[in-house]
């Protein structure tokens, strides 16, 4: 998971903010998988990923094609006076579909 640098958020026309992200996914299999995105750590905080969700949501699943890596642009929305400082933990998890294995990355979410 890598966070969008520049800018580090974006204060939305209705006071929220959004922050991005880069989830890459490596898939060694040779089948395709489909893995569950979820966050926590940033209360009340939404996905959005261009190409897959077609509204705001709490999770997604992320198809992963076999022998390769997923690479997705994931946007983290939130409510400015739900976050505890400028820097807030956030925890992406990633679970395997087929087997239940999942894999956790911790971020940083930032605010004003």
């Amino acid at each position: 998971v890598i966070a969008d640098r520049a800018p580090l958020f974006v204060r939305l026309a209705d006071g929220d903010v959004r922050n991005g992200y880069t989830v890459k996914i490596l898939n060694m299999e040779r089948a395709d998988k489909v893995f569950r995105l979820e966050i926590a750590g940033v209360p009340g905080a939404t996905i959005a990923i261009p190409g897959l969700t077609a509204a705001e949501t709490t999770e997604a699943a992320l198809p992963v094609k076999a022998d390769s890596v997923g690479t997705f642009h994931v946007f983290v929305r939130a409510k400015p006076d739900l976050l505890r400082g400028r820097a807030n933990e956030i925890v992406f998890s990633a679970t395997d579909q087929a087997t239940g294995l999942a894999y956790r990355r911790a971020n940083v979410f930032n605010g004003p």
